[in-house]
């Protein structure tokens, strides 16, 4: 994960504390204020919470009250975003929302969290990577744009083609293009009333997405390969 200076400032608070060893599980912000967990390296049920603002505040965190729920998303439900969670704290947070499927308090709280996962390259490929249990929670996401519920996507490398659907709008479907993790946006919408029309344009956009990627991929193959040859 990337060090950043909201990162640097909750370390800075540590190192400066009693609580010198402590690792932190995670960070968020909101406006000027940054909160963030860190346990024990060598007690790991012995776990605080820190708040940064015009000072900077700790408490205790009972290991036996602590959930992602009551903490993590109720933060982020109410305007904290996630700035700093490492790989194996990631995978700690899908196992138990793996577990407990949608079973949680703070439902758009979790949607926000699948939300920075879907934006940050944080997938299964990621979780498979740690060598533990394999599991995929990101069909639990409603990822929407504009009031539009993606219904479908289709991808290739680091391109997509999704499918949108807006009950309420005079054209209730959309085809978009965009990016794996939806850094560009949502760009060239086609827009239609009957999902018929609609999914035949998302094939239609995958299929091209496909070819175009194919395209791509034979000149790299061509261009290595004349390298090789001048070499």
């Amino acid at each position: 994960m990337k060090c950043n200076e909201d990162f640097l400032k909750c370390i800075r608070a540590l190192k400066s504390s009693e609580y010198k060893n402590y690792v932190i599980s995670y960070a968020l912000k909101k406006d000027d204020t940054l909160k963030f967990l860190a346990y024990d390296r060598i007690n790991q049920e012995s776990i605080i919470e820190v708040v940064i603002g015009k000072k900077t505040e700790f408490s205790n965190v009972q290991d036996w009250d602590f959930n992602i729920d009551d903490y993590l998303f109720y933060d982020l439900e109410n305007g904290y975003s996630l700035v700093y969670m490492p790989p194996m704290e990631h995978y700690n947070v899908w196992q138990v929302i793996y577990q407990e499927n949608e079973d949680f308090n703070q439902y758009e709280g979790m949607q926000q969290y699948l939300k920075y996962c879907q934006e940050n390259g944080i997938d299964k490929d990621l979780i498979k990577s740690l060598g533990l249990f394999e599991f995929d929670v990101m069909p639990l996401y409603v990822e929407k744009n504009i009031n539009y519920v993606i219904i479908d996507e289709f991808t290739v490398n680091d391109q997509s083609i999704v499918l949108g659907h807006n009950k309420d709008s005079m054209n209730p479907y959309v085809t978009w293009k965009t990016d794996k993790t939806r850094s560009r946006g949502y760009d060239l919408g086609h827009y239609f009333i009957e999902y018929e029309d609609a999914v035949k344009d998302f094939i239609s956009r995958s299929n091209l997405l496909y070819e175009n990627q194919r395209s791509v991929k034979r000149e790299n193959l061509k261009v290595k390969r004349i390298e090789e040859v001048c070499r």
